[in-house]
């Protein structure tokens, strides 16, 4: 299946913190209750990725029904909404001094996801020894609160900042960690933040001009304002492919073939 193609004018990501129609088709918001949680990337028509602690403290007591809303950057837009059929959290999933463990969680929509200009998957590294450090064009998308204070709020509409890799070391992470140490290119002192978790970090391969899932947001600084870490994607390879076959909805990530 094609993927991580963007049906905007121009080919790059504009600059500035809102994101244009299109710019994000991936994008996924997580609802309950009508009100927006968590992010998500779509991967296939029946699969999104996510990250584990948003679903696993509130996993084991009975939860209202949860929705996928996609294919626009107001979260109040419930045009495009699949409920949610289930959720997959990594079951090695733990937090730690130092932050979290396998945080990532797959959620199966009910219905196939509908394609379209709005709606499309990010491509899935297929490559678990990825360099990240080679990685340039990179940026995350959600609905982020916008102010650790007390007047914080979720913006209605997307937010995007541009991120860099940088030495696991300044987020204290070992060099081998299934995590990424990223900043806020330009703005240092913006970072993601709560509202952001789960929300994909998508790279532009240079080759084929498509966008890639390389994480999703886990966790950063208290006050949003130095790094984020984010899970790397390509990293559970063999766990995605396991789970979405024991659900009968197999996905294989097949990286961004130019076909």
């Amino acid at each position: 299946t094609d993927c991580g193609t963007r049906n905007v004018f121009h080919t790059r990501i504009t600059k500035g913190q809102g994101a244009t129609d299109n710019e994000f088709p991936w994008q996924v918001s997580i609802q309950e209750d009508g009100l927006h949680y968590c992010g998500a990337a779509i991967v296939s028509q029946y699969w999104i990725v996510s990250a584990a602690h948003c679903f696993v403290p509130l996993f084991l007591s009975p939860r209202r029904p949860q929705y996928a809303i996609v294919g626009t950057i107001d979260n109040q837009d419930k045009h495009h909404s699949y409920r949610v059929a289930a959720v997959i959290p990594h079951e090695h999933f733990k937090t730690t001094q130092s932050g979290t463990m396998n945080d990532i969680a797959l959620l199966r929509t009910e219905e196939p996801i509908q394609f379209s200009r709005s709606i499309q998957p990010v491509c899935f590294p297929n490559d678990p020894d990825l360099d990240t450090s080679t990685l340039e064009d990179c940026w995350v998308s959600g609905w982020g609160y916008t102010s650790t204070g007390k007047s914080h709020y979720v913006p209605i509409n997307i937010a995007k900042k541009k991120m860099g890799v940088l030495d696991p070391e300044i987020c204290f992470l070992p060099e081998e960690d299934p995590l990424i140490c990223t900043a806020n290119i330009n703005n240092i002192g913006a970072s993601t933040c709560m509202g952001d978790s789960g929300s994909p970090l998508a790279c532009q391969d240079k080759k084929t001009q498509r966008w890639q899932l390389i994480g999703v947001v886990s966790f950063g600084t208290r006050y949003c304002n130095m790094y984020s870490v984010f899970t790397k994607t390509f990293h559970f390879i063999n766990w995605i492919e396991s789970k979405t076959r024991k659900e009968r909805y197999p996905f294989i990530p097949s990286g961004m073939q130019d076909s």
